[in-house]
């Protein structure tokens, strides 16, 4: 649990630029291999569903990690606020549950990398979020 606080840490001092920037570079890499699995549309939404159960997992979307979801998939406000609520839950999570296993150990990384620029946004990383996270990697 040390080395994870450790990179918890690490993602909440980066800038909000290289967190976009690297977000934008994940999805880059994620959505062709998704869309690859399940259809183009249904590509999107594995990544979609992916990080809307990390966001999620704490029942909050704060106001950074509302601008930073709804500037990287071009949503509105609205959107984004539907989006939460659509993934919260147990039903959510373990969809991501599944998701993240059928991802090869490089993509692991890539989607872990993705959804860690999403929760360090806002600079704070709540246990329940923490918890998504450790549930992934058990």
């Amino acid at each position: 649990m040390s080395m994870l606080n450790d990179v918890l840490t690490n993602y909440k001092k980066l800038e909000y630029s290289e967190l976009q920037k690297r977000a934008r570079d994940d999805y880059a890499l994620l959505l062709p291999v998704f869309s690859s699995l399940a259809g183009d549309q249904s590509g999107k939404r594995c990544v979609i569903i992916f990080v809307g159960a990390a966001l999620a997992a704490d029942g909050v979307l704060s106001l950074p990690e509302r601008a930073f979801l709804c500037e990287l998939l071009n949503i509105t406000d609205e959107e984004a606020e539907r989006f939460m609520k659509k993934h919260m839950g147990e039903k959510a999570a373990s969809l991501a549950d599944r998701i993240f296993d059928i991802c090869s150990p490089q993509m692991k990384e890539v989607l872990l990398d993705f959804c860690l620029c999403f929760l360090a946004v806002d600079k704070d990383i709540p246990p329940e979020e923490i918890s998504f996270i450790t549930r992934l990697l058990a």
